[in-house]
């Protein structure tokens, strides 16, 4: 794939950042010199009838496809074969993201219930039928509405939230189905650490409980080598400053935009402290928010962010 001279339109202008797959693999037989894939550019599929390269990834509905490709420089690794691939699901106006290391999977969040059946498709296309984490960052139905149906295709080994009571529809069918598979749903501490293949998964948020449930979404590192991904649910201005004031090491190579572009979110002091190379927005198109906001669009350029 070819770098797009309009990288910034491509990725944030359209209001909708679709499905993104970062993906590299380390071999003894390799050069030192590894890539996410080649570049950065946008490409249309189609499904069923269209058949991708190994390093693209398609999603069950006719969409577009962009594939961030920063070049990064890796210490040679004996005798071992690794894989990394994170898909940022297009789920309109929600969030979703599935990170698949040396073929452990884990699921963050799965758009709102009206994307249940993309979620199941989705899945079933790539042969996901064990997700060892299943991570709600919040209860809000456009994060948490898919997981009952990615618990329909797939079985579960831990499954994690920022909470284990909600009343909402959403909520009482994840739970519903976590039973079923005889899981209990965690609550994860700041701090907490869990492998996925040769990858680390680091929690970092919420620091403190807050009255407002989008500052009490889960915020997670992943570190593969030496490129990272921080995942930030609805983290508002309130969360980032408790983020700030941590020991959690919040610098990144990959920056998951938090509450879909939002103006109450993504701060110059937390922009700063996460010095991301690349911000990931996921938002439907033409929603009624109106995000993302031109503010962070505007910030994430002043600093030079792709």
């Amino acid at each position: 794939m070819k770098r797009s001279s309009h990288l910034w339109k491509n990725l944030f202008c359209m209001l909708i950042v679709l499905t993104v797959c970062f993906a590299f693999a380390c071999t003894s037989e390799v050069s030192t010199t590894t890539t996410l894939n080649t570049e950065l550019s946008a490409t249309t599929t189609e499904l069923p009838a269209t058949t991708t390269e190994p390093s693209a990834t398609t999603t069950p509905k006719e969409e577009s496809a962009t594939t961030l490709a920063p070049s990064v420089t890796q210490e040679p690794v004996e005798d071992i074969e690794s894989t990394f691939v994170v898909h940022y699901i297009d789920v309109g106006q929600g969030d979703a993201s599935l990170i698949v290391c040396d073929g452990e999977a884990m699921l963050i969040d799965a758009g709102a219930s009206d994307q249940s059946e993309l979620i199941y498709a989705y899945l079933k296309k790539n042969e996901i039928t064990k997700i060892k984490y299943m991570i709600g960052t919040h209860p809000d139905d456009d994060h948490i509405g898919g997981l009952a149906a990615a618990l329909n295709f797939a079985t579960v080994e831990r499954a994690f939230c920022s909470v284990d009571e909600n009343d909402s529809k959403a909520f009482v069918s994840f739970l519903k189905y976590l039973n079923k598979q005889k899981v209990e749903l965690e609550i994860p501490d700041a701090g907490m650490e869990l492998e996925l293949g040769s990858a680390n998964v680091t929690f970092l948020g919420p620091v403190d409980m807050a009255d407002k449930t989008n500052n009490n979404s889960i915020v997670l590192r992943v570190d593969y080598q030496n490129t990272s991904f921080l995942f930030t649910g609805d983290a508002e201005y309130e969360e980032e400053a408790s983020l700030l004031l941590s020991d959690g090491k919040l610098s990144s190579t990959v920056l998951k935009v938090a509450h879909h572009g939002s103006e109450y979110s993504t701060t110059e002091d937390f922009l700063d402290a996460v010095a991301p190379e690349y911000a990931i927005i996921s938002c439907g198109e033409g929603n009624s928010y109106g995000f993302p906001t031109q503010t962070i669009l505007d910030r994430l350029k002043e600093k030079e962010i792709n």
